[in-house]
């Protein structure tokens, strides 16, 4: 049998952006709305991500696009430890220090 290389799913993370993130803390979106943040200890070939010190923010179940917030403003979270973010669901990683949050230009 022949093995086709075209496939359609490509990894949306490539392991060169990845490598300089190790053993920093890293902000971690995944699709369907969760979030975490944690140390980046490491990934294999298929951007499978391991954190240390992870934290995932909870979101509301009725929209997982809001953060689920305290009545002293603060986002609820809940420590997991070691935790492992399959390549597959990141929709984005970025350092947690050094990013920002900007206002969403299409709300009106």
């Amino acid at each position: 049998l022949s093995h086709s290389h075209t496939m359609s799913s490509k990894p949306k993370l490539h392991e060169e952006s990845i490598k300089p993130l190790l053993n920093q803390q890293i902000h971690i979106k995944l699709l369907g709305g969760r979030e975490l943040i944690g140390t980046l200890k490491g990934y294999d070939t298929l951007l499978n991500l391991v954190l240390d010190n992870a934290i995932e923010f909870l979101k509301d179940p009725s929209d997982l696009n809001q953060d689920v917030i305290s009545p002293n403003g603060k986002r609820l979270a809940r420590r997991l430890g070691v935790a492992v973010c399959r390549g597959t669901t990141i929709a984005f990683v970025t350092p947690l220090f050094g990013e920002r949050a900007v206002e969403n230009p299409f709300i009106i």
